[in-house]
C-alpha cells in the first residue's frame, strides 16, 4: 500500500524540497495533477506515484454532436476551441492523447480518469439531460479510442463523481461499464467525499463510513476493481466534517 497527496507541481518547484516535506509527513509521494498537453519541463518522476488526467466536466453534447445544446454553452467556435482545445471530436481525442502522454512522462504507476458529465446549469438544477448509462457508454468509447497510448504496466483508474457517470457506484452500472472497456489494466479509484455527496442525508462522518461500506458490500466480487482511494471530505452533509486535504491510497495488484 502507498499513501500520497494530491499535488500540482509549480514551474519553479524543486522535487527534492517537496519530497522532503512529503516524506516528513509519512507519505510515499504525490498524485501529480497533469492538466496540460505537453510533458512538463519540471518533471517529478521520483516523487510521482500516480497522475491525475485532465477532466472536462461537460463533454457529452460536444462528443455526440448535439449542436443545439452545445451552442447554448459555447456560442461560437472560439469559445468551443478554448474549452476543448479543438473544434471537432477528432481534435479533442488528440488532446486527450497528448494529456495522457504528458502524464506518462512523470513515470506514474497509475492514471486517474474522471467519469462524469454535467453542465453548469445542471450542477445547480440537478436536472440532468444524460443518464449515468449514457455517460458510461460514451466514456468507454473514448477510452477505447485512446487506450493504445497507455502501456499495460500502467493502470487506468476511473474515478466516481456525484454527477451522471460513475455516480452511485451501482453494481449493474459498474458491470456494464467494465464490460465495454478494452484491456485488463483498468480499475476504480473511490473518492470518498464524492461518493458521500450522493447522499445529502448523511449527518456524521460515521454515517458516511457506513454508507461507503454498504456500497462496497453490494458490489460483491467487483470490490476488487477498487485499486485506490481518494480520502476526501463531503460537502453536502448536514453537519459536514472539517475541511481536509485529499490523500490518496493505492495498491498494486499482487
Amino acid at each position: 500500500m502507498k499513501q500520497s497527496v494530491s499535488h500540482y507541481v509549480m514551474p519553479d518547484e524543486k522535487e527534492e524540497a517537496t519530497a522532503e516535506l512529503v516524506h516528513r509527513l509519512g507519505l510515499d509521494g504525490i498524485e501529480n495533477l497533469i492538466y496540460g498537453d505537453e510533458p512538463s519541463s519540471n518533471l517529478f518522476t521520483s516523487l510521482t506515484v500516480g497522475a491525475h488526467l485532465r477532466f472536462w466536466p461537460r463533454w457529452m453534447d460536444f462528443y455526440l454532436g448535439n449542436t443545439k445544446r452545445c451552442k447554448k454553452q459555447f456560442p461560437d467556435e472560439k469559445a468551443l476551441t478554448a474549452y476543448y482545445g479543438a473544434s471537432d471530436t477528432d481534435g479533442w481525442l488528440e488532446e486527450i492523447r497528448k494529456n495522457i502522454r504528458a502524464a506518462l512522462a512523470e513515470n506514474p504507476e497509475y492514471l486517474v480518469w474522471h467519469v462524469a458529465d454535467c453542465t453548469l446549469e445542471e450542477a445547480w438544477t440537478r436536472q440532468f439531460y444524460y443518464t449515468s448509462k449514457d455517460v458510461l457508454r460514451e466514456t468507454a468509447a473514448i477510452y477505447n479510442a485512446v487506450s493504445e497510448e497507455v502501456p499495460e504496466t500502467v493502470e487506468v483508474l476511473f474515478e466516481n463523481i456525484f454527477w451522471p457517470g460513475l455516480c452511485r457506484l451501482l453494481p449493474s452500472e459498474i458491470d456494464y461499464f467494465f464490460s465495454l472497456l478494452k484491456g485488463s489494466n483498468v480499475g476504480l479509484v473511490l473518492d470518498t467525499g464524492h461518493f458521500m455527496n450522493t447522499n445529502p442525508d448523511l449527518e456524521t462522518e460515521a454515517d458516511g463510513a457506513e454508507y461507503i461500506c454498504a456500497m462496497a458490500e453490494k458490489l460483491g466480487s467487483m470490490k476488487k476493481l477498487f485499486r485506490g482511494m481518494h480520502l476526501s471530505c463531503p460537502g453536502s452533509t448536514r453537519n459536514p466534517v472539517p475541511p481536509c486535504r485529499r490523500r490518496t491510497w493505492t495498491e498494486k495488484p499482487s
